[in-house]
């Protein structure tokens, strides 16, 4: 508990002092170096301790066949929510253009009546 307290003190305190520094025009140079170098550490760190525990080792097949099921579920998920809102627009697009047609300006009288106003 007390590290999400240092955490979040430490934001509390990071945004006004961002935000002060942003008025002033103040730019942080280097900053996102300086994040991609520690994201990468913390990863690296992470990996670490991941190999580190026999009990994650032990279960990496059981973890790997979750994780490719889960992985497939989702693809597919995505495919056939793509394949929907594929058909949703061809039906879109199709009511607005038999809405077009039924309309009279689009009719053969209203077409007639267009190149009748032409000629005159």
């Amino acid at each position: 508990m007390g590290i999400i307290v240092l955490y979040l003190g430490m934001v509390v305190v990071g945004y006004p002092i961002g935000a002060m520094l942003r008025k002033k025009n103040i730019e942080f140079k280097g900053v996102n170096a300086v994040e991609m170098v520690t994201i990468a550490f913390l990863v690296f760190m992470m990996g670490a301790r991941i190999g580190a525990n026999d009990e994650v080792i032990r279960s990496l097949d059981t973890i790997g066949l979750e994780a490719f099921v889960l992985v497939v579920l989702v693809v597919r998920h995505r495919e056939r929510a793509a394949e929907t809102v594929e058909h949703l627009q061809f039906l879109a697009i199709l009511g607005i253009l038999l809405g077009n047609l039924l309309r009279e300006k689009f009719t053969h009288r209203g077409l007639q009546a267009y190149t009748d106003g032409l000629e005159s």
